[in-house]
């Protein structure tokens, strides 16, 4: 069943009242009479609900039925009868007996979260001569608003409003497998009401099956389901974002390209404009790719920083990748300025100048010690050839 519509309570109505039927032609009970309620009936607000009661006879013959119906008495109010109406109802119902004998079903209109409550099917009989009384066991009625299911990031989130939460929760169904063991968390809304929400985070993890499914969330009354509503999802065989130069590439392998796109965000702007292209891929699959040019003329800080790349579906965002850039920043702000760049070749040419100085002393000096070692032998024989000639 889609997000925008849920299951109609008149034909769930109908089916009850035609499985209570079949009991009742089978001769199941052994009271004179019997009623049969569901136990429990979901309604939207503003909808119509039937509250089924079926009368079993069994094979007695009746000369008169009385229904009734009512809310039963609590600490905080009095006993409500909705037929016949009581002074102290508002609510507004009708029965359609005595069209059907044995269907005392009551209808009631323009459902508002204040129906909440247990609904008990009573009657009165005459069996020949003697009075007889029989008291169906009660439906609850659930009523809801506000019923839907969306992705938000990498999250399924679901969430119905209701009067009294309690013995409410949501369960979950995801390519065929039941999830009952997710929490659900209840908040209070205005009107004395509240919000159940239920959240299947990381989906993209449990997808086994690469292809468009749906995400079914349930509402339960003592985990009983009701009413339901999903979301299309769509997981991709393949999802990947790097870095090429100075572009960034993203793109995803599914089967159906169809209403499949991609989506860029980055430093915390969204970027839906930039163009998907579609190209064939083997085993009947499609690439999906979008390319995002001279990401660096677009940074706002001079930090690492991510970009996000997310694979859409009917415009949703479903899963998404990411990359880590060095961003630069303002390029302008980020030039230096004219003085540090004339101290810096100052500085660059002097530093090189005294490096000349010292290279030119130390290559003079070692000259000049090779020109000693040089004289020395030479003046030491000339001392000898003096000495021997004086000989």
């Amino acid at each position: 069943m889609s997000a925008s519509g849920h299951s109609p309570s008149r034909r769930r109505m109908n089916l009850y009242s035609t499985i209570l039927l079949i009991f009742l032609k089978l001769g199941f009970g052994h009271c004179a009479a019997t009623l049969y309620q569901p136990p429990v009936v979901a309604a939207v607000v503003g909808s119509s609900v039937n509250l089924s009661c079926i009368l079993q006879l069994n094979e007695v013959k009746v000369t008169r039925v009385n229904p009734y119906w009512l809310i039963p008495a609590t600490k905080d109010k009095a006993k409500e009868y909705l037929y016949p109406r009581s002074k102290n109802t508002s609510i507004k119902s009708w029965l359609i007996y005595p069209k059907f004998q044995n269907d005392l079903s009551l209808t009631i209109d323009d459902v508002e979260h204040s129906y909440t409550d247990t609904y008990v099917c009573e009657t009165s009989l005459l069996i020949g001569t003697e009075n007889s009384k029989s008291t169906g066991t009660g439906t609850y009625l659930l009523v809801y608003d506000e019923f839907d299911t969306f992705t938000n990031r990498s999250d399924v989130i679901c969430k119905a409003k209701v009067r009294s939460p309690e013995n409410v929760d949501l369960s979950w169904e995801f390519q065929g497998q039941e999830y009952n063991n997710i929490t659900s968390s209840v908040i209070p809304a205005p009107h004395n009401t509240s919000w159940v929400i239920s959240i299947l985070s990381n989906w993209a993890q449990m997808c086994h099956i690469k292809e468009k499914v749906s995400a079914i969330c349930r509402l339960r009354y003592k985990q009983q389901n009701l009413v339901e509503c999903s979301v299309e999802l769509l997981c991709p065989d393949e999802l990947n974002a790097y870095l090429n130069h100075s572009d960034i590439i993203c793109k995803a392998k599914v089967r159906s390209p169809e209403n499949v796109g991609l989506s860029w965000e980055f430093q915390g702007q969204e970027y839906n404009n930039i163009t998907s292209s579609v190209i064939p891929a083997p085993n009947n699959t499609s690439w999906v790719i979008s390319v995002l040019s001279n990401w660096s003329q677009m940074c706002e800080t001079k930090h690492t920083t991510s970009v996000i790349c997310w694979l859409q579906y009917k415009q949703k965002n479903m899963v998404e990748r990411g990359v880590e850039l060095p961003c630069p920043g303002d390029l302008e702000a980020s030039r230096p300025h004219p003085t540090l760049l004339y101290t810096l070749f100052l500085s660059n040419t002097l530093f090189i100048l005294l490096c000349i100085i010292i290279v030119f002393f130390w290559v003079k000096k070692k000259k000049r010690n090779r020109r000693v070692r040089i004289v020395a032998p030479y003046a030491k024989f000339s001392s000898i050839s003096r000495t021997n000639h004086n000989v």
